[in-house]
């Protein structure tokens, strides 16, 4: 995966290695760390890569409810709101 001067960064467009079960979500919640440190630059940067490549599926605020759902022909995707994952 190409990426620019960060190998943090470059964690980040890698998928997650766990499977998607209630036991990985678990296991990956255990042991998933934030690749970059929770500053004001990186948390408005991170809007602006959900904008351009995540609200399309879920939404604005995360539920699931983008633009290519609604529109019909995609499934809804996870929610990013929910304590529970899908299951």
């Amino acid at each position: 995966v190409p990426f620019s001067q960060d190998p943090a960064k470059a964690a980040l467009n890698f998928p997650y290695p766990y499977p998607n079960t209630p036991e990985g979500y678990e296991q990956a919640g255990a042991e998933l760390r934030a690749p970059l440190p929770m500053t004001e630059a990186n948390v408005e940067q991170g809007k602006v890569i959900y904008e351009k490549f995540c609200v399309h599926c879920h939404g604005p605020k995360g539920e699931g409810d983008g633009s290519v759902v609604k529109n019909g022909g995609y499934p809804v995707p996870p929610s990013y709101t929910k304590a529970d994952p899908p299951g």
